[in-house]
């Protein structure tokens, strides 16, 4: 469960489950599950998930938040390449600076703040060539080609 918390988007195998497995070293949790497994799911699934360590299955986890996508197994290896394609398409340092503003945004003190950062963000990318190349591509209707400058 911790090493899904701790990415950004999960697929998960229809056969695969999580449970919070620290109960059998009787800790009840470690490793951040505290306080990842409550922004990920609500602090009542949360509560619940630890207190009983029951297993969560995988469309149960894909309903709940805990991961993106539950696919059936031989699929999954295809979805991942698949996300990770779209994904690529887009301009790194925007990529970047979108998960850096994920991560400084879910603390930010107001919303003016996460908007100044966006703001800030968003003319580093636009200064780049290789934004200039995602338009180029865009509007020529092929794969950019990036060269992160």
């Amino acid at each position: 469960m911790l090493a899904d918390l701790a990415s950004d988007m999960t697929l998960m195998a229809r056969s695969a489950k999580f449970v919070n497995t620290f109960h059998n070293a009787a800790t009840g949790h470690e490793l951040r599950l505290s306080y990842l497994l409550p922004r990920a799911v609500g602090a009542q699934r949360a509560a619940e998930l630890l207190y009983t360590a029951r297993p969560v299955l995988a469309d149960e986890a894909e309903r709940i938040g805990l991961v993106l996508r539950a696919v059936d197994d031989d699929k999954l290896v295809q979805a991942a390449l698949e996300l990770a394609a779209s994904i690529a398409v887009n301009v790194p340092l925007g990529i970047w600076l979108t998960k850096q503003s994920l991560g400084f945004n879910q603390t930010a003190l107001s919303l003016e703040a996460a908007i100044e950062l966006e703001n800030r963000a968003v003319m580093i990318a636009q200064a780049t060539e290789d934004a200039g190349e995602k338009r180029n591509a865009f509007f020529a209707k092929r794969a950019p080609e990036f060269h992160q400058k």
